[in-house]
């Protein structure tokens, strides 16, 4: 039986069982068909039968249906050029209509059959596009678009979910498949009413923007696209932490790593031409910026490089390689300045090779090279970071001394980011250790020693932990060396730094005894509920026994003992009664001990800072409003829905019309309640990306709200409630468009809460920082944040004192938000602007609002010890204060 005839049988009957027969026969004989016989009017017909059988009803026939369809696919997927694009376009049609193959997905019997079949119909369009012009309609635009259509948009929540699984699948099989057209589709999805949907939308997210070999710029798209389609937060941060977590323990087989000496083939050099000629033959691929299509060439170069120098070189070869760095140099600055992480990693160990290597040949490029390797510590990635302070270790190491390089790592201290003045802490370190003693006469007698001593007290000042505590042991190093210099700069401290910079000294006669491991909260309750004997608190780590503090839980008479006085039983008591809301008094455990006060009130005593105000329920009341909408909020929701309801902006051109006229109104002082309802309406029509153009055009968004921040003060208190209104409306569906308005934006609500003097206006400030703070990404948010409440440095007044604590409030509710794997370095960052609130004396809300925020962030941390640690130098009482709130949070939540 030929094809022909199989397939005239097919066609010449309606009984299912004779059907199935058909169609097996059918099967045999497309395994024997020839390129020759594939002509368009046999794909047509072929395609026709078996998608009508795959249609049917009867469960037999639909299966060995899809059997034949997977083998007929084959068949003209291999050698699709000698098919022709129409017949290939008339095959998708066939089969991706309804009741076809991706029906077929949802089906549990036919399910693996299905994804197989559509696999290989995507590979036919793949191929069969790729010949043709791109102006035409290509086979694989129709595929994409029925895949869209059909797929994710069906009304059949099976179908929507096994085709987001597709779509990773397919992602997974072509690495080259664009993502464009499915992005906003799947991001959709993970808003889906079906749970099963949202559940694959999300895994297909995590599992296509997990893959090593896709720009950074495309999981920004991603972050972009979940920010404009208002995806929940919660679900965000999930996938883009999973995402994270995958490529951090992905393995690097597939892409051959720069950074392991092990993945670097040793190459012998056997004359100095052969050197000469490999260096000038990687010159060009260092010309010019980096591009997709030359830094691959660049990261082999750096691979052949470091492999020259595995392999092992004489000094001969040694001298001509050196020469030839003077030629190389430009070509591995930029490579050093490359956003791709292998690259600058195996840049960073080419140049610690080189030092180890070539040494003192190495001279005449050092300072270059550190200025560079300064400033690729700055840095948030911290693999590059480590490979940027090793590198630079090993140039001071292993080349000669020269008092310039100290004016290099002297400007290190000058960068904005902890990671470079770290970096330049560890330099200086290393230089002194090195060169201190040896060439002590040359730094003295020349300007090398007031370099020495400005890196010095500026580290030992740092606002990071970590640089100052380098800096401390970079002092006691050179101590012994520059005695009379050091000491003034030891006399210069304030007394909390110099008791900090003593405690270190290697030095000291006397060594203080090792802290205990300080107990958690759940273990201090458990200890008491099991135990009436009272439950001993371990000290803070600076001091072994506590000592009393005014304005503490404890007896503050001076012959009280810290034992004596009660301190560890008090707090211990204070923890277990906070679980069970008891509030009764207890005798004194010691002789002349006061009876204790009511829970209440004792915690009514407790400051976080030196004065006396009543802390407890405001905190409570701050940590238990987290998530929740102010008053102006709920009311300005219902505005909102009203304008919106009233005046509908029905298209693009209409809605530009709108704006431009608020624009102008805002700019010409005489913006009315219309222009803003118009405005808002338009803000909620066009929120979605199809109409990102609106807003974007001529930079319209970014001009209206530079136009509100600057008009908005000199209205009335109607005008700027309403303008508060439509600010919240922009935040809530534009923020992925605002540029560089961001940190105005929270400049002008500081603004607001601090000086309008209007309680409405002051409410919506306050709501629209909430709104901001949930939709931001959490990293640039807080350094935004941070800025800004760096510049308002005034809490001289109550006002300015309510938006400092707004902001730092706003800082916890992000700092919740962070994997607990980042919160760390943040918190260092954030730890200047939490203590100058923790520690006001005249401002009570600004103590709560820091309390507030610590507490979230111990949310996500999940170790009130290290919080601790990281924020240092706590009074006892702030102490017991943060630890109360952090275990009733726990049990609220």
């Amino acid at each position: 039986m030929t094809l022909d005839e199989a397939l005239d049988k097919l066609e010449g009957t309606s009984d299912p069982i004779a059907e199935t027969d058909a169609v097996q026969a059918l099967e045999l004989e497309l395994q024997e068909w020839s390129d020759s016989a594939r002509e368009a009017q046999m794909i047509q017909r072929l395609s026709h039968e078996l998608s009508s059988c795959l249609q049917s009803s009867h469960a037999p026939l639909a299966a060995v249906s899809l059997t034949c369809i997977n083998t007929y696919l084959v068949k003209i997927a291999t050698e699709p050029a000698v098919i022709d694009a129409a017949a290939v376009t008339d095959c998708l049609s066939s089969f991706l209509e309804s009741g076809g193959l991706l029906e077929k997905l949802a089906d549990a019997e036919l399910s693996n059959g299905a994804q197989a079949a559509l696999m290989k119909l995507a590979q036919l369009a793949c191929h069969s596009s790729t010949a043709l012009p791109k102006a035409s309609d290509l086979p694989l635009s129709h595929f994409e678009r029925v895949l869209l259509q059909r797929g994710l948009r069906s009304k059949l929540a099976k179908t929507r979910q096994c085709t987001a699984r597709f779509v990773a699948a397919w992602r997974k099989e072509r690495s080259g498949l664009p993502l464009k057209p499915y992005l906003p589709s799947l991001v959709e999805a993970l808003e889906d009413t079906d749970p099963d949907v949202r559940d694959a939308a999300q895994q297909s997210l995590i599992d296509i923007f997990a893959d090593l070999a896709l720009p950074a710029a495309a999981r920004n798209d991603l972050n972009k696209e979940m920010t404009r389609q208002a995806i929940r937060a919660a679900t965000v941060d999930a996938i883009l932490n999973a995402i994270s977590a995958s490529i951090a323990e992905a393995p690097l087989d597939g892409h051959k790593s720069i950074f392991s000496v092990d993945d670097v083939p040793a190459h012998q050099v056997e004359s100095e031409q052969e050197l000469v000629q490999l260096v000038h033959r990687m010159l060009p691929y260092f010309e010019g910026r980096e591009s997709e299509e030359n830094w691959q060439q660049r990261e082999e170069s750096i691979i052949q490089l470091r492999g020259i120098l595995k392999g092992g070189l004489s000094p001969q070869y040694a001298n001509v390689l050196a020469g030839q760095l003077d030629v190389l140099m430009q070509g591995i600055l930029k490579s050093l300045a490359t956003l791709r992480t292998s690259l600058a990693q195996g840049t960073c160990r080419l140049i610690t090779e080189l030092a180890e290597s070539l040494r003192q040949l190495m001279d005449p490029h050092v300072e270059q090279l550190l200025a560079a390797l300064l400033r690729i510590s700055a840095q948030t990635k911290k693999l590059v970071v480590q490979a940027s302070v090793t590198a630079s270790s090993a140039l001071l190491t292993n080349t000669s001394f020269s008092a310039s390089h100290l004016v290099i790592i002297e400007q290190g201290y000058s960068e904005k980011t902890a990671s470079a003045r770290s970096a330049a802490a560890t330099q200086l370190k290393v230089f002194l250790q090195l060169h201190g003693t040896a060439h002590k006469q040359a730094i003295e007698t020349g300007s090398a020693i007031s370099l020495v001593e400005s890196c010095l007290s500026r580290g030992l000042a740092d606002p990071s932990p970590d640089v100052r505590e380098i800096t401390r042991a970079t002092f006691w190093i050179s101590e012994p060396t520059f005695p009379s210099q050091l000491e003034q700069i030891r006399n210069a401290l304030d007394a909390a730094s110099m008791r900090q910079l003593d405690a270190v000294n290697p030095r000291a006669a006397k060594k203080s005894a090792p802290a205990p491991k300080r107990m958690s909260i759940r273990e201090m309750i458990a200890a008491k509920s099991n135990n009436n004997s009272p439950v001993k608190r371990p000290s803070m780590p600076h001091q072994p026994i506590m000592p009393a503090h005014k304005n503490s839980v404890t007896d503050t008479s001076p012959t009280a003992s810290p034992r004596a006085n009660g301190a560890p039983r008090q707090l211990s008591r204070t923890l277990a009664k906070s679980s069970t809301k008891a509030a009764q008094t207890q005798a004194a455990a010691t002789d002349g001990a006061e009876p204790e006060k009511k829970l209440t009130d004792r915690f009514a005593d407790v400051s976080v800072s030196n004065g006396d105000t009543h802390e407890a329920p405001s905190v409570i009341a701050n940590l238990s409003r987290a998530g929740k909408k102010n008053w102006w909020a709920v009311h300005a929701d219902a505005q909102a829905s009203k304008a919106f309801a009233a005046s509908p902006s029905d298209s693009l051109d209409e809605a530009a019309a709108v704006l431009d006229s608020m624009l102008s109104s805002l700019k010409e002082q005489r913006a009315s309640s219309d222009n803003i309802r118009h405005a808002v309406s338009a803000s909620r029509s066009f929120g979605d990306h199809s109409s990102e153009t609106l807003w974007t055009s001529e930079t319209r968004l970014e001009t209206l709200l530079g136009a509100m921040f600057s008009a908005a003060p000199s209205f009335d208190e109607t005008m700027q409630d309403s303008l508060m209104l439509l600010l919240r409306e922009l935040v809530l569906h534009q923020y992925s468009l605002f540029g560089q308005q961001v940190a105005p934006l929270i400049d002008f609500c500081l603004s607001q809460r601090s000086r309008s003097g209007i309680k409405s206006v002051e409410a919506a400030a306050e709501a629209v920082l909430d709104e901001w703070a949930e939709l931001t990404e959490p990293f640039a948010g807080l350094e935004c944040l941070r800025t800004s409440l760096s510049r308002n440095p005034d809490d001289s007044t109550e006002a300015a004192a309510q938006a400092l604590a707004m902001g730092v409030e706003a800082m916890g509710k992000i700092l919740a938000r962070l994997p607990s794997q980042n919160i760390e370095e943040e918190l260092r960052l954030s730890r200047e602007l939490i203590l100058r609130a923790l520690n006001d004396a005249r401002h009570p809300q600004l103590r709560q609002a820091a309390v507030a925020c610590l507490v979230s962030a111990q949310r996500s941390l999940q170790n009130a010890n290290r919080l601790f640690e990281l924020l240092a130098d706590l009074a006892p009482s702030q102490v017991h204060l943060i630890t109360y709130y952090i275990a009733k949070d726990e049990e609220n939540r």
